[in-house]
């Protein structure tokens, strides 16, 4: 199984990199908070796909 996260603010949603992902047989397995610095907080989608 391969995992792609991409945050829910994506710089390239406005050129369809959910839809990418989504075309190319990948689906959303959730969602997980990451915190690359203390107090700071990004939200991803968890985009999945068996090989």
């Amino acid at each position: 199984m391969v995992c792609v996260p991409l945050s829910n603010d994506h710089p390239f949603e406005k050129h369809g990199v959910f839809a990418f992902w989504e075309a190319n047989g990948y689906t959303i397995a959730g969602a997980v908070d990451w915190v690359p610095r203390p107090n700071e907080r990004i939200v991803c989608h968890v985009y999945k796909k068996t090989l």
